[in-house]
This record gives structure tokens, sequence and C-alpha cells, in this order.
């Protein structure tokens, strides 16, 4: 995976991606979730990642860590704020 195809998946599904902390949270919505994975599968390894699931019926994934095992800088993604 690279910058661009993750960047322009965020885009055409739509999904919401924030800073909160130091994680880059990305909501996505059930409907998406199966092409998410199978976009991310080699970062997912035997154990998955995390996810929370949040009112409304989207699944928070931070999305840091799948970045950092495609070497990723994830401000590529979306640059934090400063201030």
């Amino acid at each position: 995976m690279t910058p661009i195809s993750l960047y322009k998946w965020i885009i055409e599904t739509k999904t919401e991606i924030a800073w909160r902390q130091e994680m880059l949270l990305a909501w996505v919505y059930p409907h998406d979730l199966k092409e998410f994975a199978e976009m991310v599968r080699n970062a997912l390894g035997e154990g998955g990642v995390e996810c929370t699931l949040l009112t409304g019926g989207s699944i928070g994934i931070d999305l840091v860590p799948i970045c950092d095992y495609f070497g990723i800088d994830p401000e590529d993604i979306l640059k934090k704020e400063v201030g």
C-alpha cells in the first residue's frame, strides 16, 4: 500500500479521519470494512488491529500502526495541526 492508495480510498469512501493525540483515527463504516481489511491485510498479521465500535455504527481504527507497517508517514495522509 502507498500513501496515495490509502488517501484515495479515504476520499472515495468519504471516511472521516482526524488526529487525536498521537493517533490518526479513521471512522470506517461496516459497508467499507471488508475492502479496508483487504487493503491492509499484510499489516493485520494474525492478531489483527485494535478497533473501537463507536456510536452511529462506525468503527474507529488508529491508522498509525498500519502506516508504520507500510512505511508511510501518517502526516502524508493528514497533517497534524500546530497550535
